[in-house]
């Protein structure tokens, strides 16, 4: 793959953004698993993101949200688990009682029940 840039002694490149693991703490202030997207420089050796600055906490903190709900979506698919999903809805700012959360998760479910495993 690798290859196309020209083996290990290829020239550097710098790209806009690209899509990474935050495992080197690109964004500080997120995540070390969350899939990010910074700017990049691309040689040889790989793909290397460029460290940026602390978003801001407000940012931080909505990216944040987003990501533990992306987490228990894919663990409740794993396990399966219906509470699970529901913890995820619950922590989108758009869902705004325990009651219109569950009847949407029943809804939705029902929706794509020759799709999804059951859930307890």
């Amino acid at each position: 793959m690798l290859k196309a840039f020209g083996g290990a002694s290829c020239t550097r490149r710098r790209f806009v953004s690209g899509n990474l693991l935050n495992d080197r703490l690109s964004i500080p202030n997120l995540i070390p698993d969350a899939v990010i997207e910074v700017p990049i420089e691309v040689d040889g050796d790989g793909f290397h993101p460029v460290t940026v600055d602390p978003l801001p906490e407000g940012i931080a903190s909505i990216c944040r949200t987003q990501m533990a709900i992306q987490k228990l979506t894919v663990q409740a698919y794993t396990e399966p688990s219906r509470n699970l999903l529901l913890q995820a809805l619950l922590l989108d700012p758009c869902v705004n009682s325990l009651r219109s959360a569950r009847e949407f998760l029943d809804y939705m479910l029902g929706l794509q029940a020759d799709y999804l495993p059951k859930f307890t």
